[in-house]
């Protein structure tokens, strides 16, 4: 008996399959979003190029400072990866159910911002934006850091 290979049981092997499966459907569903929305973006730069000035001066109230080509859609894949270290292996650990208790609900939604914040193009989607009354969309996004950290 001591010579003998371990092997997994028949249950581990149904539940590896069956991860297998949706983790590839879903890495699947995943590559096909993001080649439908960067063909909806080139699609949406080549329209936008195409626009007489007076079109663009209709639409925008003014043609100053347009470049057609200014467009980018961020498509990000975050996961509890991102939020990284223990919290990531105990997010894990939490079943998935429709009730959960209140300390869960809390711990998850803290560590979906966290998850955002850790995500480099979540990151890049922020530093894109115009800066509101002053602030950059990455300024809000520190200061909500810390915040949650107090």
């Amino acid at each position: 008996w001591d010579k003998k290979l371990e092997n997994p049981g028949g249950i581990d092997v149904v539940m590896a399959l069956s991860d297998v499966a949706i983790e590839s459907t879903s890495r699947n569903g995943y590559d096909y979003f993001t080649f439908i929305i960067r063909d909806w973006e080139q699609s949406l730069v080549r329209w936008r190029c195409s626009l007489a000035p007076a079109e663009v001066a209709r639409l925008r109230g003014s043609a100053d400072g347009w470049d057609c080509r200014n467009l980018k859609f961020f498509i990000a894949q975050v996961s509890f990866a991102d939020v990284g270290g223990a919290d990531a292996a105990r997010l894990g650990e939490i079943p998935t159910r429709f009730k959960l208790p209140k300390d869960d609900v809390h711990f998850l939604v803290r560590s979906g911002g966290v998850a955002l914040r850790n995500n480099p193009i979540f990151r890049a989607f922020l530093g894109s934006m115009p800066p509101a009354h002053g602030k950059t969309a990455t300024d809000a996004a520190n200061k909500q850091r810390h915040l949650a950290s107090e």
